[in-house]
């Protein structure tokens, strides 16, 4: 890891998704919401640890959901770093590409629409609030389960367990419908922005923190696209 990605990283870590202009127009997602959701979710990511009775069924320090995706397609990674997720010790930018790996699988496997990419990222951010921090062992946990959440909601046709199940096969995810149970329980079976002027806050948010910030996502790509795209290219038969 580069000290240049290092402040790459930390620079858009200042930078969280509720800081823009409200819009009153509902819209469709970012073009590129797969990198823009990522990018934000990594902004939330803390040591910090406010509420462990919260967050404990979601904790992969207590149900580990199995090794870094980005593992299987690369030997480049420092694998000492990458395995140390539960020591809080894997970089930042790491923990997006791992990120932007499960959320462009899934949303290539199962058809998700981009705009359950911008409600996943709001219920995050509700949990984040409730004293669920966004640390390193609950960065994978909160972002599926939000993203299940949020696509049961929005499509007409059942998303399951099982289609998250099949698009993730190395990942350990019998108990995806307790953390799901778990996140409706405590945002009281509320998972959908209603909302059309808080839609367009984090649909412009996720622009403006994109558009700002290119050189440095490109700085990130540079390292990590092709890695990324070996993974949600790869067959389903290759990743089981």
């Amino acid at each position: 890891m580069t000290r240049r990605m290092d402040d790459t990283i930390d620079e858009l870590m200042k930078h969280a998704v509720m800081l823009t202009v409200r819009n009153g127009e509902r819209e469709h997602a970012h073009p590129d919401s797969v990198l823009a959701t990522a990018s934000a979710l990594t902004c939330l990511l803390t040591d910090r640890v406010r509420r462990p009775d919260l967050a404990q069924p979601l904790n992969e320090a207590y149900w580990p959901l199995g090794t870094t995706v980005l593992l299987f397609v690369s030997a480049d990674f420092d694998l000492t770093s990458a395995t140390e997720q539960h020591e809080n010790k894997t970089p930042p930018a790491h923990i997006c590409a791992e990120l932007i790996c499960l959320l462009k699988v899934l949303c290539v496997r199962i058809s998700i629409d981009s705009v359950c990419l911008v409600n996943a990222l709001h219920i995050v951010e509700r949990l984040v609030a409730m004293g669920i921090d966004f640390t390193r062992t609950l960065a994978r946990p909160l972002t599926i389960t939000a993203l299940l959440l949020a696509c049961k909601e929005h499509f007409d046709e059942v998303v399951t367990i099982d289609d998250f199940k099949s698009a993730l096969p190395r990942l350990h995810l019998d108990r995806l419908g307790t953390m799901e149970r778990h996140v409706l329980c405590l945002l009281e079976h509320q998972v959908t922005i209603f909302d059309d002027v808080l839609w367009s806050f984090y649909v412009h948010a996720l622009c403006k923190m994109f558009d700002e910030h290119k050189e440095e996502l490109a700085v990130f790509l540079e390292i990590y696209e092709q890695s990324i795209s070996a993974v949600w290219q790869a067959d389903l038969a290759d990743l089981s």
